[in-house]
């Protein structure tokens, strides 16, 4: 398996397809593609719609025979041109000098998909050092990130059909991408706590596609593939901003509500990982992306299992790539290894997973749902564990 390409081959092909001699390239970490820093001396606009010149760009050779090559590259620019245009930073593709934005490159007896993105200078999320209180403040702009992405994606013009691949990791596709790799987890009681979670999934959420909305989504707006920049607030006291957007492999057409399920997983992740307050850091995403675009009744319903089932994605996904890379185990659990720490915050079982508890429709008001719906597996009505559980996790919406 191929994990590098030399420095020489990089030049090359550099030099040959888009006439460029770099300043610097440097190896960037990534969990499928190979990816390079490229530093140019002269300012080159990307493509002809490109808002500004840049000197620095993202060199991307994506393998064709991986699993998670979902031959989406024309939409992945599409999507990036159209979110530029519209004031979110996105990674656009620089053509090469006969005006083609992927190169079919072949090396070592390995196709590649070679593009040459714009670079979101800046540092991801997870990346950022941040305090308790920045990471909870900034999973409230993780959220409006998303719905303003939602909102843009309205005016966003592609084929449906097309866009409606079989990705893995789409929402509606996880529980069968959930069952192939189970195997993967080594720990029997993890494994079986991911299952439970698994199961719940499959019963509260699959019946349900038909009732939720669809739209054009990125499939990954997580801490590591959103851009920070240091600013400053009043005063000169400096914070982390919102820059751009990275990223487009998993991008779709599905259950929008996936996409916000996606993001406040990775918000309670990232909170863990400063020893914030998980629970906290979920409510600020949901009212984050409620600050942009509202959650229909039936969104609110389901999106604890959404919230989930991402966590048990992010687990199981980390689990079975560290068992075909395991030099990369490191990087490939950064995000996942605080899975069962967010996991424990949920109620414990305290009956059997059989049991439900379904609240009325008086109840079902943003973030109330999401736990209350976890008392399925073992909070019983009007307990005072429940009465607890609905009183911190309920807001106005």
């Amino acid at each position: 398996m191929v994990s590098n390409i030399p420095t020489d081959e990089v030049l090359n092909l550099l030099r040959n397809y888009y006439s460029i001699v770099p300043k610097s390239v440097s190896k960037l970490p990534s969990y499928a593609n190979i990816n390079y820093k490229v530093t140019i001396n002269n300012l080159i606009r990307p493509v002809s719609d490109c808002k500004s010149a840049l000197k620095c760009f993202l060199l991307k050779f994506c393998d064709v025979s991986n699993e998670f090559y979902f031959g989406n590259i024309d939409m992945q620019h599409a999507m990036s041109k159209h979110l530029h245009l519209h004031g979110i930073n996105a990674s656009i593709p620089m053509e090469t000098t006969d005006g083609k934005t992927v190169v079919d490159y072949t090396f070592d007896g390995k196709r590649y998909s070679v593009q040459l993105l714009s670079f979101v200078d800046g540092v991801s999320i997870n990346e950022a050092e941040m305090s308790k209180d920045e990471v909870i403040e900034i999973a409230f702009h993780m959220g409006q990130l998303c719905g303003r992405f939602h909102q843009v994606m309205k005016t966003f013009h592609y084929d449906v059909e097309r866009a409606s691949h079989h990705n893995p990791f789409h929402t509606e596709k996880a529980a069968m991408f959930d069952e192939k790799k189970l195997a993967y987890v080594k720990d029997s009681s993890m494994k079986n706590q991911l299952r439970r979670y698994m199961n719940l999934f499959k019963e509260h959420f699959l019946p349900r596609l038909s009732e939720l909305r669809k739209g054009f989504i990125h499939g990954d707006i997580s801490d590591t593939n959103i851009i920070l920049q240091e600013g400053s607030k009043d005063g000169g006291k400096k914070h982390w901003e919102i820059c751009g957007l990275i990223d487009m492999e998993d991008c779709g057409y599905c259950c929008i509500v996936g996409e916000l399920g996606v993001s406040t997983a990775y918000a309670m992740l990232r909170a863990v990982s400063v020893e914030a307050d998980p629970v906290e850091a979920s409510r600020q995403t949901i009212q984050g992306y409620q600050s942009i675009q509202s959650l229909t009744a039936e969104e609110k319903e389901i999106l604890f299992y959404v919230i989930a089932n991402r966590l048990v994605v992010s687990y199981i996904s980390a689990s079975y790539e560290s068992f075909l890379k395991p030099g990369n185990s490191l990087y490939l659990f950064t995000q996942a290894k605080n899975v069962p720490a967010v996991l424990n915050v949920f109620p414990d079982s305290t009956t059997t997973l059989g049991q439900r508890y379904n609240p009325p429709a008086t109840v079902v008001r943003g973030f109330t749902t999401i736990y209350h719906g976890k008392a399925m597996i073992g909070l019983q009505r009007n307990t005072p564990l429940c009465e607890e559980m609905r009183a911190r996790f309920e807001y106005s919406t």
